[in-house]
């Protein structure tokens, strides 16, 4: 016997085995046995090739399902591959932009891309069955199944319209993760942090009742200046107790805003003024549902500014940003930059900067 194990050697003979061994067992699977044992495959996905975490899980399966079938069962494993959304999407269109040049999906019909993604499906199926059939797993491959095949997807369509009705899944407006370049919501766990350095703008919100006088905010995202639904400051910040109940100007369309108090607004983080926008932040949302706030958009799902912002409708929201600010320094509104560090999200999918969002989900 050789001192090295060589997987090659060994498992070229094995599999030939497995082949003819699997196929006798398919053979005489018979309606007559009078017990049956089922294995759903968790569908792996077609962005590349099978990990040890899939070949563990699936090994675990094989092994109950032969012990099963040695039982005297009727045996089932359900195979398929998943078509996994978001992932593939990413995978297909990074090819594309190495075979194409200035590659952008926006350029393709819906129905060209699909088409893309069929012909990714194919390649890959193949990767994985040729990766299943190396260890010889008890499967037949007659009976895959893929989540966009015509039959599968109305199941899938079915089952979701079912729990509509039954009142078990609802449709609401929710804060997301949103990705302007995929344009979808990603969860919490595909969100990547970096630590970038960071403008903070200094700006001034006067009282309504006097040109004088104003309350500084200090903010990262002046690009959603036009959504500001109030000011907060804390109750117990004696800076600005006597502001609480009066309003004051937004200082990009002239809307007048209340000043409220809530304790969870931060005392010593920037001026401990803050511009409440529900739509574009997590934390300013909770405070728009606790205090029924207006909750506008003043970005598109692509990242760029709406009718909201008047004459900036169409900048997108980084060189909206350069050009408020721009005006406001103009005008005295801006009155400091100050620069910092801090951790800004990023899309783990496509790499761009998360924007929280107000979406139906």
């Amino acid at each position: 016997m050789k001192k090295k194990y060589d997987h090659n050697e060994v498992e070229s003979k094995e599999k030939d085995y497995f082949v003819k061994e699997n196929s006798k067992i398919f053979a005489e699977l018979s309606v007559n046995r009078a017990n049956y044992f089922t294995c759903l495959l968790p569908p792996p996905n077609i962005t590349g090739k099978l990990h040890l975490g899939h070949m563990w899980n699936c090994a675990i399966q094989d092994i109950l399902l032969r012990f099963n079938y040695l039982q005297g069962k009727n045996i089932n494993w359900l195979i398929g591959l998943d078509h996994a959304g978001i992932s593939t999407q990413v995978k297909v269109e990074k090819y594309l932009s190495s075979q194409i040049a200035n590659f952008s999906p926006s350029n393709y019909s819906r129905q060209w891309m699909q088409e893309r993604g069929e012909e990714w499906f194919k390649q890959h199926k193949g990767l994985i069955i040729k990766q299943w059939n190396e260890i010889g797993l008890l499967m037949n491959p007659n009976r895959l199944t893929y989540t966009l095949d015509p039959a599968f997807n109305k199941l899938v369509v079915r089952a979701f319209a079912k729990l509509y009705r039954d009142r078990l899944i609802y449709k609401g407006k929710k804060m997301v993760n949103w990705d302007v370049k995929l344009q979808t919501a990603i969860s919490d766990l595909e969100v990547v942090y970096k630590p970038k350095k960071n403008q903070l703008y200094y700006l001034k919100y006067y009282l309504v009742e006097s040109k004088e006088e104003y309350l500084t905010v200090a903010t990262s995202r002046p690009e959603t200046i036009f959504a500001d639904a109030c000011l907060f400051v804390n109750p117990h910040d004696s800076r600005y107790t006597r502001y609480v109940g009066k309003k004051v100007v937004n200082p990009l369309n002239q809307k007048e805003i209340p000043v409220l108090a809530d304790e969870s607004v931060l005392i010593d983080f920037g001026t401990g003024v803050l511009k409440c926008t529900p739509a574009h932040d997590f934390h300013d949302y909770e405070l728009g549902i606790k205090y029924n706030l207006n909750c506008e958009i003043c970005l598109d799902s692509q990242g760029y500014l709406n009718k909201l912002a008047g004459k900036y409708q169409g900048l997108e929201r980084f060189a909206g940003r350069k050009k408020i600010i721009e005006d406001l320094q103009k005008d005295n509104i801006c009155f400091q930059i100050e620069t910092y560090e801090s951790n800004i999200g990023y899309s783990q999918r496509s790499n761009v900067v998360v924007e929280p969002y107000l979406s139906t989900q």
